[in-house]
């Protein structure tokens, strides 16, 4: 479990995600890219009180109201466009909370791979690798929610391994309520985080049928307390979000609640799904879902006034093609194996099996939705895919420290070439020309 030393290698990774998160963060003093949006939610949420509808559950728009509202913002700002200047904004408390989700994000995929068995240094690695991603800073530094759902579906993979690792009962059925508090959390922000719950639930059915001798009352037990934690959580916003918008406002299109708290919950998720499905129009920055792990097309977020400042949605190249690389060869390298053996086991895989079942279960479905869909759409399987590479590399490379140095070296070298689009600060011209080289990138 974990060590003092696993602590200590927390701290150094927790620190430098978050050196690199909450940084400046009103540097740039308008509003960027998706802000024009969940601005909208947060100051209805915290402050104004009208009624607004939106694609998503409540539960990161709620999260991050709730910093406003601890920031003194009013709420009166309108979020009208991007590139709008913030008056009167407390901007950086707003933005702190997905840049301290995002910060946990590091130290959570550090936990997660020290309990698929990973070495502490390789652990490291991927907890650097984490913090020190471009793409994931970028979503970390605006109201934004994809740092929100990363914690709450990785976190609660991790809590549902926690459970059966640890050798106290106590400490199991506690890592049982999180684990279920934690899948609400994830499916009330983004229904893509229905797969933490799915995980879960196909975790503990393999975990039954590995130890043969399994007392059905306690796994059904533990599966109802996650089931019942989740229902309470994700009920629970949407009670609060009801409880919150009382006035009227522009979601009143979409239908008027009725106190009928039942059928409210069952009109609303009609209504968003059917918004979602129906989602028809283009953009110039939307991808195809192959291009994404090749970073073919980034998106674009907001543009300064001189004309060289950008902030784009582009991730560190040596954490997204290198570790594409070593997830394709550490995939190919299990197929083979697997077929030499004739069989595939899973008794000391170390839960990597669980790994790639999410992610094909977060990437593949993806590839079927009709609406235009962007580079951030693949933050979830990019995080299963860095699990993957850093559990593998753990088992096969044998120079490890001076891999791990040279690979830490390499990912920080990456983050500084792209850090100008990450932070908007002014491009030398011939730091551009390197930069947008690619020129789907511009």
């Amino acid at each position: 479990m974990i060590t003092k030393k696993d602590i200590l290698a927390v701290l150094v990774v927790v620190i430098v995600a978050l050196l690199a998160r909450v940084l400046f963060l009103s540097y740039i003093p308008q509003v960027v890219f998706d802000e024009v949006h969940f601005g909208k939610f947060v100051s209805a949420y915290c402050c104004t009180h009208e009624r607004f509808f939106d694609i998503h559950p409540p539960i990161g728009k709620l999260v991050i109201a709730f910093g406003a509202y601890l920031s003194g913002y009013n709420g009166l700002f309108p979020f009208e466009y991007i590139g709008q200047p913030f008056t009167n904004v407390p901007i950086a408390g707003i933005r702190l909370v997905p840049a301290l989700f995002g910060t946990v994000l590091a130290g959570v995929i550090f936990i997660l791979l020290r309990l698929m068995n990973v070495s502490r240094l390789f652990a490291l690695l991927g907890g650097v690798a984490i913090a020190l991603d471009n793409a994931l800073i970028v979503e970390s530094r605006f109201i934004l929610m994809d740092n929100i759902l990363l914690v709450a579906t990785f976190g609660t993979i991790a809590s549902a391994i926690a459970s059966i690792k640890v050798r106290s009962k106590l400490a199991s059925w506690i890592f049982v309520i999180l684990t279920g508090i934690l899948a609400g959390a994830s499916m009330g922000i983004k229904f893509t985080g229905l797969i933490a719950g799915g995980l879960v639930i196909i975790l503990w059915i393999v975990e039954a049928w590995k130890k043969k001798r399994v007392v059905v009352a306690s796994w059904a037990a533990k599966a109802i307390i996650v089931g019942v934690c989740a229902i309470v959580v994700y009920l629970g916003a949407w009670a609060i979000h009801f409880s919150i918008l009382t006035l009227p406002g522009s979601g009143d299109v979409w239908g008027v609640p009725t106190g009928n708290f039942a059928q409210d919950i069952i009109s609303i998720h009609q209504e968003m799904i059917s918004a979602n499905y129906n989602l028809t129009a283009g953009h110039p920055y939307g991808s195809k879902w192959w291009t994404w792990p090749f970073m073919i097309r980034p998106v674009f977020y907001w543009q300064g006034n001189s004309g060289n400042q950008f902030v784009y949605l582009l991730g560190n190249p040596a954490v997204w093609w290198g570790g594409f690389i070593f997830f394709c060869i550490a995939m190919l390298a299990m197929i083979v194996s697997g077929i030499q053996r004739k069989k595939i086991s899973i008794k000391n895989s170390g839960y990597v099996w669980l790994m790639i079942v999410g992610y094909l279960w977060a990437y593949v479905p993806l590839m079927r939705v009709p609406r235009v869909l962007f580079l951030y759409h693949y933050l979830t399987p990019l995080v299963f895919s860095i699990i993957i590479a850093i559990w593998w590399m753990d088992k096969h490379v044998v120079r490890k420290k001076e891999f791990v140095i040279t690979a830490c070296i390499v990912i920080f070298l990456g983050f500084l070439y792209i850090s100008p689009l990450t932070y908007g600060y002014p491009i030398p011209p011939f730091w551009q020309t390197m930069l947008f080289s690619i020129p789907s990138w511009r």
